[in-house]
C-alpha cells in the first residue's frame, strides 16, 4: 500500500472530480506527461523563441513569475531556458541559421529583387535602416524578406547609406539582380540610391499624401473651424455627453457616434474626420449653443461645401487604402489607381453641383497629380507590370503612344527571348538563299508539296521576323484574352496562365516584383521601433537588428527545422 501511494506521488497525479464523467470509487487518476523527449524540449524552445521575438515579448519574460507558472501549468515537466541563455544562444543561433536559409532561398529563387528602403527612429532616438527584398519564385509567389535592420551610425548622409546598402546587397549575392528601388522621397535614402545606380521610384502613398495635404489648404478656413469644434467635443466630457445624448434621445440612434479629430501626418485622417463631421451635423448645430465655449459657426456654404468636399475625396481614400495595406501591392497598380483619380476629377467636373462650390480644390489637386506623377505611363517598368496584369493590360493607360510603346516594348522582350531560346539570327543554320534560286530549284523538282516547300523556305530567308510575328502573336492572343477578376491576384493567375504564354509568364516573374508603396514595411518597423524601446530600454542595436529580423522572416523559412 506505501508503495502504491510513492509511486502515485512520484507521478504527480491529479485527482479529477466526481462529475467529470469519469469515475473510479468516486474518483479518476489523470496522469500528467512523462518526461520530455530531446524533440519535445526542442520543439517548446522554438516555440518560445518565436512568441519572444513575433509579439516583440522582453526576455526576462522566462522569469516572470506569472508565466512561469503559467508554463508550468501547461507541461510541469518542461524547464524554461534562463534568460542569458537566450539572449546570448539561442536568438543567435536562430538568427543566424534563418539568415542563412533565407540567402539560399534568395539565390536559387530570385531573378530579380526590388528593395523598399526606410529610416525610422526609435524613442531612444537611434537611428535604423531597415532594407526589404521582393521578388517572384518559379512557383509565382510573391516574396518579401527583410535583409537588413541595421543601426546608422555616423551622419545620414548619401554616401554612408549607400555604403549601408552596398555592403547589404554583397552580403546577400543579389548586388546584379537588383532592378527596382521603392522609397520615400528623404533626399538622403535618393541620393544614395543614385549614387548606386539604381532605378528608383517614390513610394505612392507618400506622394499621394503629400498631395492631398497640400490641395486641402484650399479650405483652411472652412477646416480650421471643424478642427476647432471636434477637438473641443472630444476634450470635454459634458459636451461629448451633450452629443450623444441628442443623438439617442431626439434621434433615437441606437449607436450614438463621436466626433473623430485628425491626425498631422495622415491625410485620410482629414476625410474621416470631415466625413463624421458632416454626418454629424444635426448633432452639432443642435448641441454647440448650449456648450460653455463660444465655438465656430458654420455657414450653409461651409457646409454644403464640406459634404461635396466629401464624396470628391472618398476615392482618393480608396487609393491611399488600396496602396497601404498590410501587404505590398504591386506597382501595376500605380498606372491603375493614378489613371482612375484623373478620371474621377474629370467625372466631377460636368457636375456644376459638386464642381462649383470645391472648384479651386479640384483645380489644385489636377495640378499636383500632374506634377508628382508627370509621365507615370512612359516610365516602362511601370508600364510592363501594368501590362502584365491581368487585370489592367492596357485598358487603364490613357495616352494612346504610351500604351502601344508599352506594347510594342513587351513583343520585343518576348522576341528577346525567343531569340535565346532558338539563337540569334545570324547563328541560325540557314544558309542565305536567293529569290531566283529558290524558283530554280522548285522547277527542277515539281512535286506535290512544291508550294509548302516554298513557303518554308521563303520564311528561312528571315527568321528574325519570323520571331517577331511569334512575339506579336503570343501578346496579341493575351492581350485578347479575357480580363482577370478585380480580386484576382495576378501572381495566381500566372501560375496556370505560364503554360499558354510561356515568354509572358517569364517577363512576368521577372519584372513585376515591383511593389508600389513602402508603407507595410514602414509601419512595421515604426511598430518594431517603439514595441522594443518601450519594452527594452538596455536592449542593444545588435540585439534589436536580430529581433526584427527574426520578427519578420521566420514566416518565410523553415524555422521548425533550424534548432540545434
Amino acid at each position: 500500500m506505501k508503495q502504491e501511494q510513492s509511486v502515485t506521488k512520484s507521478r504527480r497525479d491529479i485527482a479529477i472530480r466526481p462529475g467529470s464523467g469519469i469515475q473510479k470509487n468516486n474518483f479518476a487518476y489523470a496522469k500528467l506527461p512523462q518526461p520530455l523527449r530531446t524533440d519535445e524540449k526542442k520543439h517548446i524552445d522554438l516555440m518560445l523563441l518565436k512568441l519572444i521575438a513575433k509579439t516583440y515579448q522582453p526576455f526576462s519574460i522566462v522569469e516572470e513569475t506569472d508565466f512561469v507558472e503559467f508554463v508550468e501549468a501547461l507541461n510541469p515537466n518542461y524547464v524554461l531556458p534562463e534568460r542569458k541563455v537566450i539572449s546570448e544562444k539561442l536568438i543567435p543561433f536562430l538568427y543566424n541559421r534563418c539568415l542563412e536559409d533565407l540567402k539560399t532561398t534568395l539565390y536559387q529563387e530570385a531573378s530579380t529583387v526590388c528593395l523598399t528602403i526606410d529610416c525610422w527612429t526609435s524613442i531612444k532616438i537611434d537611428s535604423f535602416i531597415s532594407i526589404t527584398a521582393h521578388f517572384i519564385n518559379n512557383d509565382f509567389e510573391f516574396k518579401s524578406f527583410v535583409l537588413k535592420c541595421t543601426q546608422i551610425n555616423g551622419a545620414h548622409t548619401c554616401q554612408n547609406l549607400a555604403s549601408i546598402l552596398r555592403e547589404a546587397c554583397v552580403e546577400w549575392g543579389i548586388t546584379e539582380k537588383i532592378n527596382f528601388c521603392v522609397t520615400d522621397n528623404a533626399s538622403n535614402i535618393v541620393g544614395a540610391i543614385n549614387i548606386l545606380g539604381w532605378t528608383h521610384y517614390g513610394c505612392m502613398a507618400h506622394k499621394l499624401n503629400q498631395i492631398l495635404h497640400h490641395s486641402l489648404k484650399e479650405f483652411d478656413v472652412t477646416l480650421k473651424k471643424v478642427k476647432e469644434i471636434v477637438t473641443y467635443f472630444s476634450s470635454s466630457c459634458k459636451a461629448k455627453e451633450k452629443l450623444l445624448e441628442y443623438q439617442a434621445k431626439v434621434q433615437g440612434s441606437s449607436q450614438p457616434l463621436v466626433l473623430i479629430n485628425s491626425v498631422p501626418t495622415r491625410w485620410n485622417s482629414i476625410y474621416f474626420m470631415i466625413e463624421r463631421f458632416v454626418n454629424l451635423q444635426d448633432s452639432i448645430r443642435a448641441t454647440t449653443p448650449n456648450v460653455d465655449v463660444d465655438l465656430p459657426i458654420l455657414l450653409i456654404e461651409e457646409w454644403t461645401a464640406l459634404r461635396q468636399l466629401c464624396k470628391v475625396l472618398k476615392p482618393f481614400e480608396e487609393a491611399t487604402k488600396e496602396l497601404s495595406v498590410e501587404k505590398y501591392v504591386s506597382a501595376s497598380k500605380a498606372i491603375a489607381v493614378i489613371n482612375g483619380l484623373k478620371d474621377v476629377l474629370l467625372e466631377v467636373k460636368q457636375k456644376p453641383a459638386y464642381y462649383d462650390s470645391i472648384k479651386s480644390f479640384i483645380e489644385c489637386i489636377e495640378e499636383q497629380l500632374e506634377m508628382k506623377f508627370k509621365g507615370i505611363e512612359l516610365n516602362e517598368s511601370l508600364a510592363l507590370c501594368t501590362i502584365l496584369d491581368p487585370r489592367y493590360k492596357m485598358s487603364m493607360f490613357l495616352d494612346e503612344a504610351a500604351t502601344e510603346r508599352a506594347k510594342s516594348s513587351l513583343v520585343n522582350k518576348v522576341q528577346d527571348l525567343l531569340t535565346d531560346e532558338i539563337g540569334s539570327p545570324s547563328e541560325l543554320p540557314v544558309k542565305p538563299v536567293l529569290e531566283a534560286s529558290i524558283s530554280r530549284a522548285d522547277d527542277e523538282n515539281i512535286s506535290l508539296w512544291r508550294k509548302r516547300n516554298l513557303i518554308i523556305k521563303k520564311r528561312r530567308i528571315n527568321p528574325t521576323r519570323n520571331l517577331l510575328q511569334l512575339a506579336q502573336q503570343e501578346v496579341d492572343t493575351y492581350l485578347q484574352d479575357e480580363f482577370a477578376q478585380n480580386n484576382c491576384d495576378p501572381c495566381f493567375w500566372w501560375r496556370s496562365g505560364q503554360y499558354k504564354y510561356p515568354h509572358l509568364a517569364k517577363l512576368f516573374k521577372k519584372n513585376s516584383n515591383i511593389v508600389a508603396s513602402s508603407v507595410p514595411s514602414e509601419r512595421l518597423f515604426s511598430k518594431a521601433g517603439y514595441t522594443l524601446s518601450e519594452r527594452r530600454t538596455r536592449l542593444s542595436a545588435r540585439k534589436t537588428e536580430q529581433l526584427v529580423f527574426l520578427n519578420t522572416n521566420l514566416k518565410s523559412c523553415d524555422y521548425k527545422n533550424l534548432m540545434p
